[in-house]
C-alpha cells in the first residue's frame, strides 16, 4: 500500500498544521487521556524533543515571513528548522499511531491520517543492537553517532524504533565493567548524541553502550560496552 503523504508541503499550511497539533496536545485533559503527561515516557519525549524543535521552527518561520527580518541567513535558518521539524513530526505520528490511547478521532483533529487495519502497533521490538561511531571533540566532548548495523548506508534507526537508550559511566581506569555499573541513563532520538565532559574528566574513560527502543517502549538487546578517552 502506498504511503499517505499527510505532512503539508506548503510552508503556511505546514505551519498551521503544526500549530493545530501543538494546541491539541497541550490541552491538559487530552494529555492525561492519551498518556502524554511529563511523568510518562512519551510525554517526556514530547516535552524535551518535539516541543523544543517546534518552538525553534515557529521562531524561524515568524522571522522568515516578516519582510523586515527576512535575510539569506534567516531563510537558511528557517529551511533547516523546517527540515528538522518534519523529521520529529513524522516520529510523533508514529508514536501516536502506536499508542493504544490515541483514537482515530484524535489523529483527525491534528490532520494526521487515521490508522488502517493492523496499524495500531506497527513497530516491533528490535532484534539487534545499534552500531556506533565516535569522534573526540574540543571542550572534553565526545560525539556518538548511532545507526542501524543492517542499513547499507550505516545511517538512521531501524524501522519502528523511536530512539536509543544509552547507559554511560566515566572511570579513572580502563577496566571491564557491566551495564549495571553504568549509572547514567540518556535517551536520544536522532544522532549524534554529544557527551559533555568536564575539565576534571579530561583523560578519563567514557564507557557507553546502547539499545534501541520502539514506539511502544519495548527495548532491544544491549550493544557491547565501548570505551573512549575523554579529550
Amino acid at each position: 500500500m502506498a504511503k499517505v503523504r499527510w505532512i503539508k508541503t506548503n510552508h503556511e499550511e505546514l505551519y498551521k498544521q503544526v500549530d493545530l497539533t501543538i494546541t491539541y496536545l497541550s490541552d491538559s485533559e487530552v494529555k492525561a487521556r492519551v498518556g502524554l503527561t511529563p511523568a510518562e515516557q512519551n510525554g517526556k519525549w514530547l516535552t524535551t524533543v518535539f516541543m523544543p524543535k517546534a518552538a525553534t521552527y515557529i521562531s524561524a518561520h515568524n522571522a522568515w515571513t516578516d519582510p523586515s527580518t527576512r535575510t539569506p541567513a534567516i531563510t537558511k535558518r528557517f529551511k533547516k528548522a523546517e527540515e528538522e521539524l518534519i523529521e520529529v513530526f513524522r516520529t510523533l505520528h508514529g508514536m501516536l499511531v502506536a499508542s493504544p490511547f490515541i483514537t482515530d478521532e484524535d489523529l483527525e483533529h491534528m490532520e494526521m491520517p487515521a490508522r488502517t487495519d493492523g496499524e495500531r502497533h506497527p513497530s516491533k521490538k528490535a532484534d539487534r543492537a545499534p552500531g556506533f561511531r565516535f569522534e573526540q571533540l574540543d571542550g572534553h566532548r565526545v560525539q556518538v553517532d548511532f545507526h542501524d548495523v543492517e542499513s547499507e548506508s550505516k545511517r538512521g534507526k531501524p524501522e519502528g524504533q523511536h530512539g536509543i537508550e544509552f547507559k554511560i559511566g566515566v572511570f579513572k581506569e580502563n577496566k571491564k565493567v557491566t551495564v549495571a555499573e553504568l549509572t547514567e541513563s540518556v535517551f536520544d532520538t536522532n544522532p549524534p548524541y554529544i557527551f559533555e565532559g568536564t575539565d576534571t574528566q579530561q583523560g578519563e574513560f567514557l564507557m557507553i553502550c546502547g539499545r534501541w527502543e520502539n514506539t511502544r517502549g519495548e527495548k532491544g538487546p544491549w550493544s557491547e560496552i565501548f570505551v573512549v578517552v575523554i579529550p
